[in-house]
């Protein structure tokens, strides 16, 4: 009987009633708290997020613009040096055969030379 008296007694404490009493009332409003707390937490990380991306967004906005003025750019410089390329191939072109003409001119020079030379020494004789 000690062991029932025992129990009743402490289940019939009443600081034991009160505190899970008390318990019950608090539980609801410790649990909205902690959500509301949570909630505003993850708010917080949503608004730095949001921020972020909108810089990120701003960014490229700017590497977009820059990317297209880059390629117009390239654009430019791959013709201009198509140009010169094929401006250098014509100096080539025309060197080559200023060079090729160059041996028969010399030839010519030579026998006009040697016709001067013979026709002088014809009249001075």
């Amino acid at each position: 009987m000690n062991v029932k008296v025992a129990s009743d007694s402490i289940a019939n404490n009443i600081i034991m009633q009160a505190l899970g009493r008390i318990s019950s009332i608090a539980t609801l409003p410790a649990v909205g708290l902690i959500l509301y707390l949570g909630g505003q937490w993850l708010d917080q990380r949503f608004a730095a997020q949001a921020s972020a991306i909108a810089d990120l967004a701003a960014s490229v906005k700017v590497l977009q613009a820059t990317v297209g003025t880059n390629s117009e750019r390239v654009v430019r410089l791959e013709t201009s040096n198509t140009d010169q390329v094929d401006a250098q191939r014509q100096i080539l072109d025309r060197l080559n055969e200023m060079e090729r003409s160059i041996m028969p001119l010399s030839n010519s020079v030579a026998a006009l030379n040697a016709t001067l030379a013979s026709r002088t020494h014809r009249i001075s004789e």
